[in-house]
């Protein structure tokens, strides 16, 4: 599994793109369930979930709003499939005023 976001930073009131990627081996993984978990600077976190794509790829969007604190944001996607669970992957990005 791993996860990135479309840029490194964002000022407050833009969207953020998450996307997973979720591998089988050297194959994509369709169908499998991503859950991705957002931690604010000040501890608070935002969950969204997403499937994979026949290329085994999730995406989901958040929208940094005016009164989110500015910081570095963590960002955890938890991957499974069934029973069978893919794995963790942690990316971050900084949100600006």
């Amino acid at each position: 599994v791993t996860v990135t976001t479309d840029s490194a930073s964002y000022s407050l009131n833009q969207w953020v793109t998450i996307t997973a990627s979720v591998l089988l081996g050297q194959s994509p993984a369709p169908g499998a369930s991503v859950t991705f978990a957002v931690t604010e600077p000040d501890g608070s976190a935002v969950t969204k979930t997403a499937t994979t794509d026949t290329s085994g790829v999730a995406v989901a969007k958040l929208r940094v709003k005016r009164n989110d604190p500015t910081g570095t944001y963590g960002v955890q996607a938890h991957a499974s499939l069934d029973s069978a669970i893919f794995g963790d992957a942690t990316s971050s990005f900084d949100v600006v005023p």
